[in-house]
């Protein structure tokens, strides 16, 4: 059963709809829940998952290659969506929010998980060729881009450790405010 068609160019809006389908008709995961504890402690849920998951996988594989869904394993993004979007439901290990609540708090919810993942699960922009937003590896330019960082990072450590250290020589005794050296 498909209650929440994936749409993986917007894995945040499908997460959402998930947790709407979850408030809306709990009966669908108490069973898989019940399932998972007493018949399949192990593998896979279900007895046919290429069935079921095979266009999921190939949807988010596909978001992925576009440049538009994190990398990683296409299994291991939609288990966390599913994971993040179930956080609230009737089989949750953390607290069940039950369809009755206030409107607002579900909307507070929905904005949370939406933000949320959207943050977990697009593509790192900061690795991504300004010239090539598509491609699957970072090019040349995100490279160096991501070591001229790394080397401002330790430069700008080493400055701090200096100005501690003449902070310490000029006002023997007494703790650096911040790192800089006050002015007399």
């Amino acid at each position: 059963m498909n209650v929440a068609p994936i749409d993986a160019t917007d894995l945040a809006d499908w997460a959402v709809r998930l947790y709407d389908e979850y408030l809306r008709r709990p009966d669908l995961i108490r069973p898989a829940t019940w399932a998972r504890l007493e018949r399949r402690p192990a593998g896979h849920l279900l007895d046919d998952p290429e069935r079921i998951e095979d266009h999921k996988l190939s949807a988010i594989a596909e978001s992925q290659a576009a440049g538009q869904v994190r990398r990683g394993d296409a299994f291991d993004v939609m288990a966390m969506v599913i994971a993040m979007s179930g956080a609230w439901s009737p089989v949750s290990m953390f607290t069940q929010r039950p369809a009755q609540e206030p409107p607002e708090l579900h909307q507070q919810r929905r904005s949370l998980l939406r933000e949320s993942v959207r943050r977990a699960m697009t593509a790192d922009q900061w690795n991504l060729c300004p010239l090539q937003p598509n491609a699957c590896q970072p090019c040349a330019f995100a490279t160096a881009r991501s070591r001229l960082t790394s080397r401002f990072a330790r430069f700008s450590a080493a400055v701090s450790g200096l100005l501690r250290d003449t902070c310490a020589t000029a006002h023997p005794g007494r703790p650096c405010r911040r790192g800089t050296v006050s002015a007399r």
